[in-house]
């Protein structure tokens, strides 16, 4: 009997003291992240005392795979968030936006006008021009700071995923060495280490979690791409992206064969920063692109149809860049040239371009959505032949010769507002004064007036403006309108000679009428009288003294472009052309990015709760009630006293028996 007590009372006290390092190390752990609760569980010896003691650890598998999907989608949110707060905070600063220099711009044009022949005037107005400039290339430089930044958290997040991942494939490895039937605490520890290494792996990326031989697991993304197998695990690096490799992405390795893809794909912090960058910054460097070069080419076109203080013909303000497009990798040679020039800027979008070549020589450009996707076939051509679409001349130069296959992006706006420059230097260049001049007869009787003088094309080619300096008419320009009755009159050209027969008058329609164009055209209103005339003239005297200094003609439509209609609104292809002003526009860009952002707020919020409810849901089994813990230290503690006290009663009894025997 008392070798029975024996056995019982050891059996108790190894089970209770084994309870006891339990209770007091889920006491110890209560602040410890990802460790789950532990239970003690006895099995009753069939001829008494405990046979078993198993140590359980307490997890809702379901809760715990809800909390990894919601963690993922925090990490995402939290991600794109970040970085678009910055974003939308950089576009509406008031400060230190181009709003301001925009104002402050066309105010010194105005102020300009006033007095079109002050050198001061003109000075201060260059100074705008190059101060509205700066404040382009400031924001594009922020942005391209932003797409740098994206670029280090992307390299950042993948190294600490692939550490990560490297500690899952070991814990695998340990968890195969100690058995599902070894050492249960030690078991439960090291399970749940890997599961805090997932749980952290999937606030980076969307992960998923299937059982393997024992206790170890696959490990796979959100796509399949396997991570971690029972024998072998995967690197994850961020890699220079195909075909623009200042674009990072990131790349899966397993074996020897890697699998790129792209970070918005992945989920979580990577998945964020990824959508981020697709759907605030390129698009806001897009439209800033957009902006700047439809607003610059605007003014170059309008100084290039005015005299300069000088009597000469206006030049360009600002050099614009002409981009060169980004080849794959794959192509048949990386020194193949495909460039855009921007011949239009008012028919600028703000997308981007793809030009594959169905051949050797010939080739489709289509157009792309923010995400890459093509929309559209623009133009066909075969080189040598460039083509123009969206205002956008695209020049191909093979090395050799292209192949069938050969593709290449070509993103004209993204990064133009850094690269314009700005090349007129002089105040006297700009070019206030019209080139021509109407003068209304000194006889004339009837009411008729010049409402507008429009100038189109002073390029010698293909106007009526001389190519000889200084810029005179040609002979065969139009020089005289003069009325035969109130409704009808005869155009002459310079020379005198008529220019077709006896045209009707039409105050809606331009003189010259269509479709005759000779670069320049006037309009007048009112009622004209019989023998009524209107003298064209170049702005300058035959030595190329500026007839009218004070001329501001073409200062005003310069200052006009303010709210002219420049900016491209709708997208290629779409039908008709909508356009809207630089402003517009720029507002437009700037509650773009603000309403992303606002939404993601409100997504982030919503991910914060569902996360927060899940992490509850699990702690609500696996956590540490230190009230629950304090209880079963007790008991224990109570049991193993009681045991104790059988292991001394049978020592008891088998002294007793002893003596009874001696």
């Amino acid at each position: 009997m008392s070798n029975d007590m024996m056995r019982i009372g050891v059996s108790g006290i190894y089970a209770n003291q084994i309870a006891l390092n339990i209770a007091g190390n889920n006491i110890t752990n209560v602040n410890t992240d990802g460790y789950s609760r532990q239970r003690v569980e006895f099995t009753a010896e069939k001829l008494g005392g405990v046979d078993r003691v198993t140590v359980t650890r307490l997890l809702d598998q379901f809760a715990q795979t809800q909390l990894r999907k919601d963690t993922s989608n925090l990490g995402f949110t939290e991600s794109y968030l970040a970085q678009a707060d910055q974003t939308d905070k950089l576009l509406g600063d008031a400060s230190t936006g181009i709003g301001n220099n925009i104002s402050s711009l066309f105010s010194s044009i105005n102020t300009m006008n006033n007095e079109a022949s002050s050198i001061s005037n003109r000075q201060l107005a260059l100074s705008q021009f190059q101060n509205m400039l700066a404040s382009y290339q400031r924001q594009s430089e922020q942005l391209s700071s932003q797409q740098d930044e994206v670029n280090k958290q992307i390299t950042s997040y993948a190294e600490k995923a692939n550490t990560l991942i490297g500690n899952v494939y070991n814990l695998n490895q340990q968890l195969g060495a100690v058995g599902a039937s070894q050492n249960d605490s030690q078991r439960s520890t090291l399970l749940d280490q890997r599961d805090q290494y997932i749980q952290q792996l999937s606030e980076l990326m969307d992960v998923q979690v299937t059982p393997a031989q024992g206790d170890a697991v696959n490990l796979t993304m959100a796509n399949g791409q396997a991570l971690v197998l029972p024998d072998s695990r995967a690197t994850i690096s961020a890699v220079p992206g195909d075909p623009e490799p200042r674009r990072l992405e990131l790349s899966v390795k397993l074996g020897t064969q890697p699998y790129d893809i792209e970070a918005k794909k992945v989920g979580g912090k990577l998945g964020g920063l990824g959508a981020y960058r697709e759907e605030v910054l390129e698009p806001a460097q897009r439209q800033l692109g957009q902006m700047s070069l439809a607003m610059m080419d605007a003014f170059n076109k309008q100084n290039n149809k005015g005299l300069d203080l000088d009597g000469k013909l206006g030049g360009d303000i600002f050099s614009l860049p002409v981009a060169t497009a980004y080849g794959d990798a794959d192509n048949s040679s990386q020194l193949h040239q495909v460039t855009g020039t921007v011949v239009d800027g008012t028919q600028l979008t703000d997308q981007d371009y793809r030009i594959v070549f169905t051949s050797a020589t010939d080739y489709d450009v289509q157009s792309l959505d923010e995400s890459g996707k093509v929309t559209g076939t623009l133009a066909s051509g075969t080189v040598p032949a460039s083509t123009t679409v969206d205002g956008l001349q695209i020049d191909l130069v093979p090395n050799g010769a292209f192949a069938a296959g050969d593709t290449f992006t070509l993103r004209p706006t993204r990064d133009a507002a850094a690269q314009i420059t700005m090349v007129m230097q002089n105040p006297e260049s700009l070019a206030l004064a019209s080139p021509i001049r109407v003068d209304q007869g000194s006889s004339n009787l009837g009411s008729a007036a010049v409402s507008s003088v429009d100038v189109t094309n002073t390029d010698p080619a293909t106007s009526g403006f001389s190519a000889t300096p200084p810029p005179l008419l040609d002979t065969t320009a139009p020089g005289r309108v003069v009325f035969v009755n109130d409704s009808q009159y005869q155009l002459y050209d310079q020379s005198g000679a008529a220019i077709g027969g006896v045209t009707a008058f039409d105050p809606n329609t331009a003189i010259p009428a269509p479709p005759l164009d000779y670069g320049f055209s006037i309009k007048l209103s009112g009622t004209p009288a019989a023998g009524d005339e209107f003298t064209i003239s170049p702005n300058i005297d035959s030595t190329g003294v500026m007839t009218a200094k004070s001329d501001n003609g073409n200062g005003l439509k310069l200052a006009k472009l303010q709210t002219d209609n420049i900016v491209r609104l709708n997208q290629s292809g779409d039908s008709p052309v909508t356009y809207q002003s630089v402003s517009n526009a720029f507002a437009g860009m700037v509650s773009q990015v603000g309403d992303r952002t606002g939404t993601m707020k409100i997504q982030n919020q919503a991910a914060q709760a569902l996360h927060d409810e899940s992490q509850g849901r699990l702690q609500a089994v696996s956590g540490v009630n230190l009230d629950e813990e304090a209880a079963n230290l007790i008991q224990f503690q109570q049991a193993y006293t009681a045991t104790a006290r059988i292991l001394s009663t049978a020592q008891s009894v088998f002294d007793n028996l002893l003596q009874a025997i001696g």
